[in-house]
Formats: C-alpha cells, structure tokens, sequence
C-alpha cells in the first residue's frame, strides 16, 4: 500500500512540474517536492544501498551553490537509515533509477545534519530554503557494491606493494620495515630525548612519489611544518616516523599508502593508493 500512495503521489506532482512555475506538494516535515520524471517500474533505495546521482542546490534567491558534477562524473552518496527531520533526504529515498525531482527543503536543516557543518554559511538566514535538483542516474544494493569496492582496494593494494617491493630491492635499501609498513632511513643522526607524544615539532620535508616526483617543499615555500605528535594532525607514516626521530635528524620514510592518503588520495595532488616518500629534518622538539 506504501508503494502505490508514493506512486500516486508522485504521479499527481508530474501534472505541476511541467510548467514554468512548478507547483511543490509537501512530503511533511518542511520537504516539499516535484517530481519531473519517474520511472516506477525500478526500485528505490534502502537504507545502506549507493545513490550515483547529479545533485545540485540553489539558495532562496535561485543563485547555484553546489553542482555534483564539478566534483566527479559520478557522486556517490550512502542511503541513510536515519533521516533527520526536514531533511532533503526524505525526498530523495523516494526516487527510483531515473527519476529527476525538485525538491525544497531548510537550509538549516541541509547544512547541520547532512553535510555535519557547525556553522552555518553567512548567506543562510533563519527559515531559508534550498532547491535541490536531482537526477537518480543509478542505485548500486550496498552491500555488493562495498564488496567490489573491496575487492578492487585489495587488488589496488597488492599492486602497490609489488611497486614499492621492487624500489626497496632496485634502491639497495636493507632495513626492515615496521609493523605497520614503514621503512626509515636515518641519513643524519639526532641528539638529545626522544620524540614523543605530546612534544611539539617543527620539521622541514620534502615529499616526492615513488617516481621521483616531488608534490611538496617545506624548504622551498620557508614554511616548516609545525605540530603536536599523537593527536592525529598529520597522517599516520609521518606520525610514525617523526615518533622515532631525534633532534637535528634527517631520515627518509617510505611509506604504502596505508599510512598516507589512502584510497581516496587528495584531488589533483595525490593519487589514490600512492607510496609517498618524504626526506625529513627534526629541527625543534619542545
């Protein structure tokens, strides 16, 4: 019975949106929605399955904030099970593989709980409303699409590892790496106490892919990069490796991408399932 009041529902917006003033119909809860396609023969998402969808919203005066597709061809976003009251959500767990909709819904609402902003934006005022235009171009069952998800990480992964397995032997490199992944190499010895967590640290590096590449300078910009171990700032093979260094030391840490980026990388630097290489100098602990 749920399924036809969506569909009749649906069916009777259709009516009001092909004019050029669209006329919305409350979903309750402050969503309105006008649904300008709708393909009721395909399913719509549960809870945990994968929206691959075109998803752009205007502010109360129609001007465009955010278009998905500046982000990626495909934006990829996770069904929630739980749906914050007013939340834009609630439309879109209404669409099926192809539908487009308008939908309006609080500014407030979108900011705070689906994008997790403490502060609002400055040109978001009390009782606004956003305009979201959505294109449902697909929807993946969550489950087999975060196992092939997995599985290509895995491949990726493994691939990695054959690369970085072949610098390490072609470089004549003989330390062992660390549990985690980590190979260091000390080119410099250091004085004094040990690193710790807690201590402040000011380091110069230089950061270069496995290639040779360099994507970052410390030296170059006269910026060190300043610190406190142990609360998660940087990421975990600089972490790991500053952690074993002295003052005045300069190592070399090679480092799988476990411990740096990761499989998502940072857009337009560093590529995902990158080993980064950074040639580092300890110049202050307090």
């Amino acid at each position: 019975m749920k399924k036809i009041f969506v569909l009749a529902a649906t069916t009777a917006m259709l009516a009001s949106c092909g004019t050029k003033e669209p006329e919305f119909q409350s979903l309750g809860d402050g969503v309105e929605a006008c649904f300008v396609e709708v393909n009721a023969d395909s399913a719509v998402a549960k809870p945990g399955d994968v929206w691959n969808m075109d998803f752009d919203y205007y502010n109360s005066n129609d001007s465009l904030i955010y278009t998905s597709r500046d982000v990626a061809q495909d934006f990829l976003m996770y069904a929630p099970k739980d749906i914050a009251k007013g939340s834009v959500e609630k439309g879109i767990m209404m669409m099926h593989k192809g539908d487009s909709a308008v939908f309006k819904a609080s500014a407030e609402v979108f900011f705070r709980e689906v994008r997790k902003m403490k502060k609002m934006p400055k040109f978001v005022k009390p009782g606004d409303l956003l305009t979201f235009h959505v294109r449902m171009k697909n929807i993946y069952d969550g489950k087999e699409y975060q196992r092939q998800i997995d599985e290509y990480n895995e491949r990726m992964e493994a691939q990695e590892l054959l690369i970085l397995h072949d610098y390490i032997r072609n470089e004549g490199i003989k330390v062992q790496p660390s549990k985690t992944g980590l190979y260091k190499i000390i080119n410099k010895q250091g004085y004094g106490a040990d690193t710790a967590a807690g201590k402040t640290v000011t380091v110069h590096f230089v950061g270069s892919f496995i290639d040779g590449r360099e994507f970052d300078n410390s030296y170059t910009r006269r910026e060190p990069y300043t610190f406190k171990l142990g609360e998660g700032k940087s990421i975990p093979g600089f972490e790991e490796g500053i952690a074993t260094m002295r003052k005045g030391e300069i190592c070399r840490l090679i480092m799988p991408s476990t411990l740096g980026y990761g499989s998502r990388g940072i857009s337009g630097r560093i590529s995902p399932f990158a080993t980064l290489i950074f040639d580092v100098e300890l110049v202050d602990m307090k």
